[in-house]
């Protein structure tokens, strides 16, 4: 019965996926290109329960990941990203190290305990939390996600990345909090013909200050993701 709860019908999930075409068509979307990914937008939804970690898979645009794997990856790399999940563990499969960033204790506590289960060696998880911000705080970096996390200071996570060299990595991804602040240190870690990966690029607030980086931009990608109803936009950059 529970199995029956949790899986949605073909109907249902071609009624939800005319919805986002229709969107993206008011938003001139590329239409013809999403339709494509229909079959696979019934795959990843068709269980309601199963998140992008336990289909071991970035939580980004299918055409992203498809560009991942197809384009850039190979087993010498090494890739930091803000924010564990699926993605985490996806890379841990294709290259050779992964340094992800976590704010969220107890989402660490679990991913890490995941990593242990599969004896995967080349993910070296890092947790820094978020602190309330102080009054005497001269510097603080806000997220937009997560009212719980309104009023902490995610300074310690955005520069957690300073510890490595620069030029270090071959890939870079932003799916975390403080995404703006994230974006404005990352470049100088990354290798030049590196990639950056940025997602829910579509979003208002991002735009902004992704404007700087159109020369360097590989790929901008809108439509199915894994495991969500909803299309979303991820962006490719190569470092020059």
């Amino acid at each position: 019965m529970e199995d029956l709860i949790c899986t949605r019908s073909n109907k249902e999930l071609l009624i939800r996926f005319l919805k986002e075409l229709k969107k993206s068509w008011k938003r001139n979307g590329p239409i013809l290109k999403q339709i494509l990914y229909f079959p696979s937008f019934i795959k990843y939804n068709k269980d309601s329960k199963k998140t992008a970690v336990d289909w071991e898979l970035p939580w980004i645009t299918i055409e992203g990941i498809n560009f991942l794997e197809k384009e850039i990856l190979n087993p010498y790399m090494n890739v930091f990203e803000y924010g564990s999940g699926g993605s985490t563990l996806f890379f841990s499969k294709k290259v050779k190290t992964v340094f992800s960033v976590e704010h969220n204790l107890e989402w660490f506590t679990i991913l890490r305990s995941k990593l242990e289960s599969k004896s995967i060696g080349n993910v070296n998880l890092i947790l820094y939390e978020p602190i309330p911000v102080m009054k005497d705080d001269y510097i603080v970096y806000k997220t937009r996600h997560e009212k719980r996390y309104f009023g902490y200071n995610f300074f310690d996570y955005v520069h957690s990345i300073d510890q490595f060299s620069d030029g270090f990595f071959d890939i870079i991804m932003i799916d975390g909090r403080s995404r703006i602040r994230c974006l404005n240190v990352v470049l100088n870690k990354l290798k030049i013909g590196g990639f950056l990966v940025f997602d829910n690029s579509d979003r208002s607030y991002y735009r902004e200050s992704l404007k700087k980086f159109e020369h360097l931009l590989i790929l901008k990608t809108f439509g199915p993701c894994i495991s969500s109803l909803r299309f979303t936009s991820t962006n490719i950059y190569k470092k020059e």
